[in-house]
């Protein structure tokens, strides 16, 4: 058997006896937290502690905006977020709203931010090329966007887009305008953000060629807001929405809209799809509904209408507003009429609903009534309205 030598027996006998004493002493604190006897009024204060954390989580719930937010989690779809982003928005009177003039001339596309938004005009300019007024609502309670998207290429102002500015109470974005919409802006109550004198809240993309390539997104409108009209009141009037999106089919009416406008070829009270015609080929609308979705996805000239990121534009609910529409000039502006009443086609749910739309006043809402008389209620989530003349022609598909 071979033996072991150890030089330095003092040291390894001193390691040895350090190890035994530190591995007792180890098992000593590892079982020291059994001994820690608590008393009893310690205990009752512990669990009072956690009975007001609780309390004020509860509390928070309850009353503060979280529970408006914390739904918007990353957890639903896109198209969820943008729709529950809406309900706040349109339901909740004191959320600060911004309309924006967007181009859709055949350059200007792709848009960016358009899919973001919460209701759209779309209305003819001039030539039979349209344009978007484009709602968007801003508030650190919602958390789906920190209001950092791109929105635009913007355009200039023309007075229909003040006017439907005007009854949401929304401040009007936009890059110079008409000389009677510059005209009428002198007169109104909503601030007016005009990239023209407020360069420093907009920015102008080098890659895209010019008028085309203004843009701006919603925290530079924010702070544009604050520091230039800080006590501007942001209350603004709301539509009616159903608890329940399948609700909306109980204001089907199941009988032809050929009644409501004699340019729609055919219809029933199921609806696939809706066909708007600009009067121009590359502003050709097309909304296809998809009934997995409950949503209708926008098509414009026989392609898909997409954002520049790739987000495509949907709506739960689409307006047909049927109006007076006239030129006014040699350059092909138009008059739009927007008080009054008319016929409307609103179509939910892939069903069509035919009625009238009223607006008493220049300040009132726009609202939306059946043949029976009743305020159509809208789908939680973001509406269109698609201007038009009887001169439109309109095609429904089964």
């Amino acid at each position: 058997m071979r033996k072991i030598k150890i030089k330095n027996f003092s040291s390894y006998w001193q390691k040895s006896r350090w190890q035994a004493t530190y591995s007792k002493s180890f098992k000593q604190r590892r079982f020291f937290l059994q001994d820690i006897k608590i008393p009893t009024k310690w205990w009752l204060l512990i669990l009072i502690i956690l009975f007001l954390i609780s309390s004020s989580i509860i509390f928070l719930f309850a009353f503060s905006g979280l529970r408006y937010s914390l739904p918007l989690v990353n957890n639903f779809s896109r198209s969820d977020k943008i729709g529950r982003a809406a309900e706040f928005c349109l339901t909740n009177p004191t959320s600060t709203l911004f309309a924006v003039v967007i181009d859709n001339e055949i350059h200007s596309r792709p848009p960016m931010g358009l899919s973001n938004a919460q209701i759209v005009y779309e209305a003819p300019a001039e030539a039979g090329i349209t344009r978007f007024l484009a709602i968007y609502c801003y508030s650190p309670r919602l958390n789906y966007n920190k209001g950092d998207f791109t929105i635009g290429p913007i355009r200039s102002l023309r007075p229909y887009f003040l006017e439907w500015a005007e009854e949401l109470n929304a401040p009007i974005v936009h890059v110079g305008g008409s000389p009677e919409a510059l005209e009428k802006l002198k007169n109104s109550n909503i601030p007016d953000l005009n990239q023209y004198y407020n360069g420093g809240y907009f920015w102008r993309d080098s890659i895209r060629v010019a008028p085309h390539n203004v843009f701006t997104n919603l925290k530079k409108l924010s702070e544009f807001l604050k520091n230039k009209f800080p006590s501007f009141e942001e209350e603004h009037q709301v539509w009616n929405y159903n608890t329940n999106a399948l609700r909306s089919q109980d204001n089907v009416d199941d009988s032809s809209v050929k009644s409501v406008n004699s340019s729609v070829e055919s219809a029933n009270s199921s609806v696939k799809s809706v066909i708007i015609d600009y009067l121009r080929p590359e502003h050709l609308v097309k909304w296809m509904y998809d009934k997995n979705t409950n949503s209708y996805f926008r098509f414009q000239d026989n392609a898909e209408h997409k954002d520049a990121d790739g987000s495509k534009i949907s709506a739960k609910n689409i307006v047909i507003q049927i109006t007076d529409i006239e030129v006014i000039d040699e350059i092909g502006r138009r008059r739009i009429k927007t008080t009054g009443e008319g016929k409307a086609i609103v179509f939910q749910n892939g069903k069509i609903i035919r009625g009238i739309w009223k607006k008493p006043t220049k300040n009132s809402l726009t609202r939306f009534y059946n043949s029976t008389g009743e305020e159509i209620k809208f789908n939680k989530g973001s509406t269109w309205i698609e201007i038009v003349s009887e001169n439109h022609k309109i095609t429904v598909g089964n």
